[in-house]
C-alpha cells in the first residue's frame, strides 16, 4: 500500500503527453466522379440534334440533345394565339354595355306604363346574359393562357437538358436514331470528387467525419491533394473486414482527373486523432521497484524534489509530498511505521523546504506481506484527493 501511495504520488504522464501522433498507415482508394447521370428524353421520339460529344463540357441547365419536335411546335403557336388574341372579350363587353343602357331604358317605359312586364322581363335577361358572356370571354382567356404554358412544356420535354455542370462522359445515341428509355449521353460532374477507400474494421471509430486526409496517386507524379471526410458507413463488410469511408476532394478548375487509384493517409496533426479520455487511456505502468529506486537514489540529507503531478498541468491540484503521502496511508492502513526521529533530527529537518527520505528497509520491510504489484494508472488517476503540502 505505501508503494501504491508513493507511485500515485509521483504521478503518472497523461495518455495526451505520453502518446504522439503520427500519420496512419497509406490505405489505396478510388477517385470517382461526384455524380455520374445518363440523360434520356422524358418522352419517345426521334433524335433531331446532338449538341455535344464526348469531353465536352456542359453546364447545368445547358441543352445538349432535341427530339423531332414540329407538331408541338405548331400546337405552342397556335396557343399562343389564342391566348394573345382579345377580339371575343371586346365583343361581349360591347353587348354587355348595351344590356345596360337597354334595361335602364324599359325600366323609366315600365314605370311610366308604356311596356309590358313581359317587355321589361325580356330586357333585363338580355342585360344579364351578356354579363355572363363577358365573364364567360375572360374565363376563356385565362384557360388560353394555361394552354399556351402547357404546350410550352411540351415542346421543353422535347429537349434533353443536362442537370449538372460537369463533362460529357459518353454518347449513346446519334441524330435519327429512336428513343425511348434509353439514355442520350452520360455526364460526369468533376467539382467535387469522391474518394473511396476502405478502412479496416480494427480502426472503427477512428475516423470521424471532418476529418482531413493527404491524397495522392502515382499516375500524377508529385501530386498530394487534401480530402475531407463527409461520409463513414455504419456497416462493415464481414467478407472483407473493412468499412466504406468517403472524403470530398475539391477539384475547381477541373486539374485533378476522376477515376483514378490513389492512396491516403489520415492527418495526424487532426485534433480527432488525439485521445480525449485520459481515465481510459493506454498509459505505460511504473513498477514499484523503479519508484523505490528512483526516490532511494537522491543523496541522503538533500530535499526530495517531488514528481511530475499526476493531475493536469494546469495547477489544479497541488503536487505531493512523499512523507506526507506515507504518513497518510499510515493513518488509514493498520502497517507499521518506524519510530519518529528524535527533537533534534526534527529541529534539523524543519530547517529544509521537505524531510530527506526514510530508509527503504525500514519503511517498505514492515508491509512486505501486503504489498502487491502497481495497478493500472487508471487508479491512480482516481485515487484523490491528494493531501496538500503542509
Amino acid at each position: 500500500m505505501l508503494l501504491i501511495a508513493w507511485a500515485c504520488a509521483s504521478g503518472v504522464p497523461s495518455a495526451a503527453e505520453e502518446m504522439p501522433v503520427t500519420a496512419e498507415e497509406a490505405l489505396d482508394c478510388v477517385i470517382n466522379p461526384s455524380v455520374v447521370a445518363d440523360l434520356g428524353s422524358g418522352v419517345p421520339g426521334i433524335i433531331d440534334r446532338v449538341l455535344v460529344d464526348r469531353a465536352d463540357h456542359v453546364d447545368a441547365g445547358q441543352v445538349v440533345a432535341e427530339l423531332e419536335s414540329g407538331v408541338e411546335l405548331a400546337s405552342r403557336d397556335l396557343a399562343r394565339v389564342r391566348a394573345e388574341k382579345d377580339t371575343e372579350i371586346e365583343l361581349r363587353r360591347v353587348n354587355a354595355a348595351f344590356g345596360q343602357r337597354q334595361n335602364a331604358r324599359s325600366e323609366d317605359l315600365f314605370a311610366r306604363k308604356v311596356i309590358s312586364t313581359n317587355d321589361m322581363d325580356e330586357r333585363k335577361t338580355e342585360a344579364r346574359l351578356a354579363a355572363i358572356q363577358l365573364r364567360q370571354a375572360l374565363d376563356n382567356k385565362e384557360i388560353a393562357q394555361l394552354e399556351l404554358e402547357r404546350a410550352e412544356q411540351v415542346v421543353k420535354r422535347r429537349a434533353i437538358t443536362s442537370p449538372i455542370s460537369g463533362v460529357v462522359m459518353e454518347r449513346f445515341k446519334t441524330m435519327g436514331e429512336y428513343v425511348d428509355e434509353q439514355p442520350v449521353l452520360r455526364v460526369a460532374q468533376l467539382d467535387p470528387l469522391h474518394v473511396e477507400v476502405f478502412v479496416p474494421v480494427q480502426r472503427l471509430g477512428e475516423i470521424r467525419p471532418g476529418m482531413q486526409a493527404s491524397v495522392w496517386s502515382d499516375a500524377v507524379a508529385d501530386q498530394h491533394w487534401q480530402a475531407r471526410v463527409s461520409r463513414v458507413d455504419r456497416v462493415a463488410d464481414v467478407a472483407s473486414g473493412t468499412y466504406g469511408v468517403r472524403l470530398v476532394l475539391p477539384n475547381p478548375d477541373y486539374r485533378v482527373p476522376a477515376g483514378l487509384r490513389c492512396r491516403l493517409s489520415f492527418s495526424a496533426a487532426d485534433p480527432v486523432s488525439v485521445v480525449e479520455d485520459t481515465a481510459t487511456a493506454s498509459v505505460p505502468i511504473t513498477t514499484a521497484a523503479e519508484v523505490v529506486e528512483d526516490r532511494m537514489s537522491a543523496p541522503e540529507g538533500v530535499p526530495l524534489a517531488p514528481g511530475p503531478s499526476a493531475m493536469p498541468p494546469d495547477g489544479s491540484a497541488p503536487e505531493a509530498d512523499v512523507s506526507t503521502t506515507i504518513d497518510t496511508v499510515a493513518e488509514t492502513t493498520e502497517v507499521a511505521l518506524p519510530p519518529a526521529p528524535s527533537t533534534a533530527d526534527s529541529t534539523s529537518a524543519a530547517t529544509v523546504e521537505e524531510p530527506p527520505v526514510p530508509d527503504a528497509s525500514a519503511v517498505v520491510a514492515p508491509a512486505a506481506s501486503a504489498i502487491s504489484p502497481l495497478p493500472a494508472a487508471s487508479t491512480c488517476l482516481r485515487s484523490g484527493p491528494y493531501p496538500s503540502r503542509t
